[in-house]
């Protein structure tokens, strides 16, 4: 049980105001911040004042904050403490501990309403010499982030009603390691009988409205008005259904799974690309039986995407896309073959994991999002389209 050391300064109360005395009752600062979180921290820890600052010490973690970084905590920043290390907005670490905010789900919801722990009791377990306490976020984690990250609308009770992961055992850059293994024996071991899954929670919720609808610059009704109509378009009745399902799964899929989904359609034509290609080399009078045998024996994967590229993009649309590939440091140079092997190259990275090439696997990092995701789904979804219309009629 925490509690408030005799011999050290004391704390005294004010309306709303906690006030940090020294033993000469001389008020050395006035932190309102502070006296919102004492009640839920003495619970756990001992808290110490020691000079402007205040010394925070726990089972598994000890703290010291300088009056600065109090101050810091005020004003809504994060301290510059050193031994304090912050994961972006989801996570701490100081010394051999660190704690992450976690949140629940099962996939049948389109999007979880908070990251509460559903027991009073929490679940532990250890990984190697690292201890593990899944349950409710800690009041040291909720002091340190809350005041800094905290968006009342978003989280109203504040982030005491959120999960979080407790690792005791490593320092920061080890922990991120850590925090994925146990996320692992979670989605595993635990929550897989239940049908859910656990993972990592940022606390700034950063709405995304590129329609300017959440901002109420837009509504639907308005924006939807303007999509182009006439009385009677007739439009390509293609032979092929499959490459439209998988087209129809990618436009509603994000992330990674969108691009791949959309290179499932560009897949699907690779083989009707390399037939198209015979079937020009067979009009040909000039290529002989021996160059169509070359042709076919020659083709892999890669090669058969560089032929579709070829095929299926103007002239004018490989310079738009290649280009577009080349600005956004995709490509190396503006080549329609370099374009098609660096599309394969990156297709590969987000399908293999073998371990001796790890240095060319995107893994996935919970802690950010890749911005060439969606440069290369764009690039993919062009593609996609032109193969359908000329390779599906």
């Amino acid at each position: 049980m925490g509690h408030y050391s005799t011999a050290a300064p004391r704390f005294m109360r004010s309306v709303g105001t906690l006030v940090i005395m020294n033993t000469d009752d001389t008020v050395l600062e006035t932190l309102p911040v502070i006296s919102d979180y004492v009640e839920a921290m003495q619970r756990e820890y001992t808290l110490t004042p020691k000079g402007t600052g205040l010394t925070i010490t726990g089972s598994h973690v000890q703290i010291h904050l300088e009056g600065v970084d109090l101050r810091a905590l005020e004003r809504g920043r994060t301290p510059c403490n050193t031994a304090l290390v912050y994961h972006s907005d989801c996570g701490i670490s100081i010394g051999t501990y660190s704690e992450f905010f976690i949140q629940l789900g099962h996939p049948a919801y389109l999007y979880l309403d908070a990251g509460e722990w559903p027991s009073e009791k929490s679940l532990r377990f250890s990984i190697g010499k690292t201890q593990v306490i899944v349950g409710e976020a800690s009041p040291l984690i909720t002091f340190l982030t809350e005041p800094a990250f905290r968006d009342s609308d978003n989280f109203p009770e504040g982030f005491s009603e959120l999960a979080s992961v407790r690792l005791i055992g490593h320092n920061h850059i080890q922990a991120r390691m850590d925090l994925s293994k146990a996320l692992y024996y979670l989605n595993a071991h635990y929550l897989r009988p239940l049908g859910m899954f656990a993972r990592l929670m940022k606390v700034r919720v950063e709405f995304e409205d590129p329609l300017g609808m959440l901002s109420g610059a837009k509504d639907f009704g308005s924006m939807f008005a303007k999509v182009p109509r006439s009385r009677l378009r007739k439009r390509a009745d293609y032979t092929t259904i499959e490459p439209l399902i998988l087209y129809n799964h990618a436009a509603q899929a994000s992330n990674v799974e969108q691009f791949l989904s959309f290179y499932r359609v560009i897949e699907f034509f690779t083989n009707r690309s390399a037939l198209a290609s015979i079937e020009i080399m067979r009009g040909d009078r000039t290529v002989t039986a021996n160059d169509i045998l070359n042709f076919i024996v020659s083709r892999n994967e890669e090669a058969m995407l560089i032929q579709l590229v070829q095929n299926v993009l103007t002239a004018a649309q490989k310079k738009t896309l290649t280009s577009y590939a080349y600005r956004n440091r995709l490509v190396s140079d503006v080549s329609p073959k370099s374009f098609a092997k660096a599309l394969y190259a990156f297709r590969n990275s987000a399908i293999h994991a073998k371990e001796p090439e790890l240095a060319k696997t995107m893994l996935p990092d919970p802690f950010k999002e890749s911005e060439g995701i969606a440069k290369w789904t764009y690039v993919a979804r062009v593609i996609a389209e032109r193969s359908i219309k000329t390779l599906n009629t």
